[in-house]
């Protein structure tokens, strides 16, 4: 029994690990039909079926080469090329793509080896020229790096993108020059293009986490950092920095959830506390960017300007930042700064509705400082709660009751501030006539309500405070 099963096994092994002419073909062509499809990955399971089977089959290995270079896969292609190569040397269609493999990695000596081996087409003739001018370039490129002319080295390093486009270090050289330049952005981009095309990344994500650091953006930091961890666990560098941005992240995130919940001052309370217990600028940045919203939120108004001008001194760029600094100076009354921080952020970004809507508000209550102001008239401030207004509104009615004023020019004097005060009280305890107000729009403004296509609008609703018998006013302070 037992001698009958190993030899069931050794024949199912033998069957299983043979293959005749015939299907190593059909494997083949199978592997073809799907390359030309697209569906990489399935065309690659045959040709390593086929390659397990007879690792001298330097067809099969060529072509599965073929398909990892239509994968972008370069080394793994490199790597098959050159097994391919050592099996059958003259393979021309092996060391040609080799020499343009190691032309586009900017490994032009090399290149240029490859390149002499092959007969000497026109096609050839013309890479060896163009290798020479690709050097010259390089050069060109190590100049301006070590005088420190970023500029050429720009113009340079694009310019040889174009022929060499795998080569990390030329992307390298730019992010430096991008960041002295201050390009933030510009330069993380080629660093994470840099990390692609070597089999050690680390170098690349450190540098990238360290920029976006620096800039405030830790979370994006902290991608960087997982995937320098992700290929070298034990990496000090990265892990002491990952430790340290995890930790604070944690006090962000808890930051975010009461913002979320419209906690202002719960948000002041947590900030405050992480403000004192840090005095890095990027730490500082990501709190400020907080406290900017949350004292213009609760009311602190000098606060609120003082953290978002802060934090703009970071990054003077900062949408968010810049809108949440307009929105207080529009309440300090303060519109030409608050104009000028909406026009910049339409030349940020010349589609945000809100600078476009916060510009024009800003300009017309400009425009209309001198005519009647609501919260003048009660003596509260732009941001002042309901409570506030109906609180204010009941002291200033109590004092300027025309029953008060027994002098008749007294009295016509005190009517005319008691349907100011009136009026104050109608426009800003009512949430959509107090948000036209605050665009700079008077609803009780014949001319402005037409302005607003509001015709007919009536800012009392039918109500006048002197209706009654004989005209006069009788004023109940039990319904205030």
């Amino acid at each position: 029994m037992i001698i009958r099963f190993l030899t069931f096994v050794v024949l199912t092994q033998v069957n299983y690990s043979w293959s005749s002419p015939e299907d190593v073909k059909n494997d083949i062509s199978r592997a073809g039909e799907l390359l030309s499809k697209g569906k990489y990955f399935d065309a690659l399971s045959y040709y390593h079926k086929v390659i397990d089977m007879d690792p001298t089959n330097y067809q099969a290995i060529f072509r599965r080469a073929t398909t990892y270079l239509a994968m972008g896969r370069a080394e793994k292609a490199l790597a098959d090329f050159n097994k391919v190569l050592e099996l059958k040397s003259d393979f021309y269609g092996a060391r040609n793509h080799k020499a343009n493999i190691l032309l586009k990695q900017g490994k032009l000596k090399e290149a240029r080896l490859e390149y002499q081996k092959l007969p000497e087409t026109k096609e050839v003739l013309a890479k060896i020229s163009l290798l020479s001018e690709l050097e010259e370039i390089r050069h060109t490129i190590k100049y301006a790096f070590e005088h420190e002319n970023c500029d050429d080295v720009e113009e340079s390093v694009g310019s040889l993108l174009e022929k060499i486009p795998w080569d990390p270090s030329l992307y390298q050289i730019r992010a430096v020059c991008r960041k002295i330049r201050k390009e933030f952005g510009k330069a993380i981009h080629d660093l994470k293009i840099a990390s692609k095309l070597v089999s050690d990344s680390t170098t690349f994500m450190l540098e990238a986490s360290k920029i976006q650091y620096q800039l405030g953006d830790f979370k994006d930091a902290l991608n960087s950092l997982r995937e320098c961890l992700r290929f070298d666990p034990d990496h000090e560098k990265c892990y002491s920095l990952y430790k340290k941005l995890k930790k604070f992240n944690k006090s962000l995130v808890s930051i975010e959830k009461v913002v979320a919940a419209s906690e202002w001052l719960r948000c002041i309370q947590i900030a405050e506390s992480l403000e004192r217990k840090t005095d890095e600028e990027p730490i500082l940045f990501n709190i400020r960017r907080f406290t900017c919203k949350c004292y213009r939120e609760n009311g602190n108004l000098t606060s609120a300007i003082d953290s978002c001008t802060k934090a703009l001194e970071k990054n003077s760029n900062d949408v968010e930042l810049l809108l949440e600094r307009a929105d207080a100076y529009v309440v300090e009354e303060n519109y030409d700064a608050a104009i000028a921080d909406f026009k910049k952020v339409k030349s940020l970004d010349p589609e945000n509705d809100k600078a476009h809507v916060g510009e024009k508000n800003a300009q017309r209550l400009k425009n209309n400082k001198g005519k009647r102001d609501y919260y003048k008239i009660l003596g509260v401030k732009r941001n002042a709660a309901k409570r506030e207004i109906t609180k204010a509104y009941r002291k200033l009615a109590q004092k300027w009751h025309p029953d008060n004023f027994p002098n008749d020019i007294e009295k016509k004097k005190a009517e005319k501030k008691f349907i100011d005060i009136a009026a104050a009280k109608e426009i800003l305890t009512n949430d959509e006539k107090r948000r036209l107000f605050d665009s700079g729009i008077d609803p009780l403004d014949s001319d402005a309500a037409r302005e607003n296509h509001n015709h007919g609008f009536n800012g009392f609703h039918g109500f006048n405070p002197f209706e009654g018998e004989n005209g006069n006013f009788k004023f109940f302070y039990s319904n205030y």
